[in-house]
């Protein structure tokens, strides 16, 4: 069964070959794996160069470990000039796209300290707001590199749907992902503004999440014009912390849910799945994703207290769940492993309705050793 069949079958609750497999990897990760022995199994991609700028179809490690899913990501930014403002030997200091500056490490995943945000004032974003404003005469807002840091050009959209074919020959399930209008307005506003906004100056905080999903919308409106239609939309929305949610239902009700639903509308009269990526323990929302049209829900963050096997039985029928197997477990011995696995995929894939991935992302806590061992159970509990 071919991957792209394989994820959408199991969205629809139905029971395949096997479980579908997708992870994610920190930087210090990959450059781990690649050094103890990774390297001399991975076969070459094929490298297109569209644009001037030269792109990889697809990525080696996944393929290698057989994920089923491929990720194109969509630039939601307000396109602010990008510049390095400070280098040293660990840490560089940069203004991003998306409208912030932030002290970051060099090359490696990990915590970022945010220094400063363009729109903090309403004056500003009603200078900057038009850069929000989807425009089919600009360079594409999709590319086949993260818009997390961005710092080269995007191609055109010609180049872009070459790119985009030669995506689609892999066969698998293809998501476009980006920010969603809480993670990605409180980029360029600051997140102690956007806190303080909620309450303060709900308007200004509804218009500028507005922009963000229309903006959402209109590019992948355009993409699909073009014949460069995704599986499905993957929105990365952070609303809670490891004890508790960020905010009240109430104001995710209010504030937030109906542009969920507006991009779940958007997404199942185009025939696609609505997907979306949130940390923290956000189990108090779920009825009311669920309401708003979400099919899948990913990472569930297994430290939080948030177990897959119990949210299975309250919610299987409705949702797809995407995640939970605790990293922490992943670093831990052989033991915790198979412990971690063998107690959570065979309750959790009965009937469909899940995917394989860690909580979060793999951290250079879990050894190649270790994550081989691990895919390995996955696909011995993971088959039907």
């Amino acid at each position: 069964m071919k991957s792209r069949e394989r994820v959408l079958k199991t969205i629809n609750h139905e029971e395949v070959d096997r479980i579908p497999k997708y992870d994610g990897f920190w930087e210090q990760t990959i450059e781990l794996y690649l050094k103890d022995g990774l390297q001399s199994k991975l076969k070459e991609n094929k490298v297109l160069e569209v644009d001037g700028l030269k792109r990889q179809v697809g990525n080696p490690i996944e393929d290698y470990f057989e994920f089923d899913i491929d990720v194109l990501y969509i630039d939601t930014s307000l396109r602010m000039p990008c510049e390095i403002l400070e280098e040293k030997d660990e840490f560089v200091t940069l203004k991003d796209r998306y409208g912030f500056t932030v002290q970051k490490f060099k090359d490696k995943s990990g915590s970022m300290h945010f220094i400063d945000h363009v729109t903090k004032e309403a004056s500003e974003w009603e200078r900057l707001k038009e850069r929000m404003v989807f425009d089919a005469k600009d360079e594409a807002r999709i590319d086949s590199k993260s818009y997390f840091m961005h710092y080269e050009n995007y191609p055109s959209w010609t180049g872009f749907k070459e790119l985009y074919d030669a995506y689609r020959k892999r066969e698998k399930f293809m998501l476009y992902a980006c920010y969603g209008a809480w993670e990605g307005t409180w980029r360029h506003h600051g997140f102690e503004e956007l806190m303080m906004d909620s309450i303060l100056n709900k308007d200004l905080i509804d218009e500028m999440m507005t922009y963000h999903t229309d903006l959402t919308i209109d590019t992948i409106k355009h993409a699909i014009s073009i014949g460069a239609k995704p599986d499905g939309l993957w929105i990365m929305e952070d609303l809670g912390g490891t004890h508790t949610t960020l905010i009240s239902k109430d104001q995710y009700i209010e504030m937030i849910k109906p542009h969920h639903k507006k991009l779940a509308d958007f997404c199942h009269t185009n025939d696609m799945k609505f997907c979306m990526h949130s940390c923290g323990k956000i189990e108090p929302f779920i009825e009311e994703f669920i309401d708003a049209g979400l099919d899948v829900l990913q990472a569930i963050q297994a430290n939080t207290g948030m177990d897959v096997v119990k949210l299975k039985k309250q919610y299987g029928d409705k949702l797809t769940f995407w995640g939970n197997i605790g990293e922490t477990k992943l670093a831990g011995s052989k033991e915790d492993i198979h412990d971690e696995i063998s107690y959570k995929i065979p309750p959790a894939m009965v009937g469909g309705g899940y995917i394989y991935h860690s909580d979060h992302s793999i951290p250079d806590e879990v050894s190649l050793e270790n994550y081989e061992y691990v895919i390995g159970l996955v696909n011995k509990y993971g088959s039907y």
